[in-house]
Order: C-alpha cells, then sequence, then structure tokens
C-alpha cells in the first residue's frame, strides 16, 4: 500500500504537492523517481523546487546532474537523470563525492540506479515515487513508505 498517492492533471498536482506531499516530507530527502518518459518526473520536480522559490527547474536528461538553491528553504536540491548511467563509475564522475554528505541538500533521482542508493541514503529520508501515464492530461503517482521505500 502506498504511504501516499496522487490521481489527476497538473493543477490539482500542484495542489497536492503542498496540501499533502510536503507536509509529510522529513528533510533532508532522497527522492528516486520512476516512470516512463513523459510521465511527470521532472514536472514534479519543478513543482517541489517553486513551492521553496526556485522557477527555473529543467530536465537534467543531457546534462544528467542539475543543482538548485531553494531561497526558500536555504538549501540545495540536486537532480539527476541517470538513464544513460551504465556504472558507478559513471556516476561517480558527475561529482558526487564532493556533496554526498552535505545535508543541507536533498537529491532527486530520475531513473535511479541501484548501484548508487547506500551512499546516498545516509542521513536522509528516501521516497520511491512511481508515476504512472493515465492520459494525455492525467497522471497517477505512488509514493512508498519512507521506511520501506528500498
Amino acid at each position: 500500500m502506498a504511504f501516499l498517492h496522487f490521481q489527476g492533471n497538473l493543477k490539482q498536482l500542484e495542489l497536492w504537492i503542498e496540501k499533502e506531499f510536503l507536509p509529510q516530507i522529513r528533510w533532508p530527502a532522497l527522492f528516486l523517481l520512476e516512470g516512463e518518459m513523459g510521465s511527470g518526473k521532472t514536472t514534479f520536480v519543478q513543482l517541489v523546487c517553486q513551492r521553496f522559490g526556485y522557477d527555473l527547474v529543467t530536465s537534467p536528461t543531457f546534462a544528467l546532474h542539475h543543482v538548485y538553491d531553494l531561497p526558500l528553504m536555504n538549501y540545495k536540491v540536486h537532480h539527476l537523470d541517470l538513464f544513460r548511467l551504465e556504472n558507478e563509475e559513471e556516476f561517480r564522475s558527475l561529482g558526487v563525492d564532493e556533496w554526498i554528505n552535505d545535508l543541507d541538500t536533498s537529491i532527486f533521482i530520475e531513473w535511479p540506479k541501484n548501484f548508487l542508493l547506500s551512499d546516498l541514503r545516509m542521513g536522509r529520508s528516501t521516497y520511491h515515487l512511481t508515476f504512472k501515464i493515465l492520459s494525455d492530461t492525467e497522471r497517477e503517482i505512488f509514493v512508498d513508505d519512507p521506511l520501506t521505500a528500498l
């Protein structure tokens, strides 16, 4: 059973993030985002960051790694897309060792890979989110209980 569940359109998602999702989060956090392309993973990160005053979130598909400063939280977010990474060496080449122990950061990972999870989880609550496309305008999101997420 999901810890949290969402089903609806983009406008409803904005409200759900504000009223249902964010109040349940224990920071710092690691968010593992899974779902097919176009299911809303990057949009979700954009909406979360907007709630904390950052509006320039873009997909890390080609850059693989973006860092955002959240002014309303005095916090950093690392946003990674690991779809094209094959192994831990490629992951480490993103500079993760420079910020992995900084607990003033949270991490959003699209297409998470099991080879890196143990390092990233240290000191962070872990949330596994599964995104599903229901129609052109509707999505469904399941959030696993943070105690059982991977």
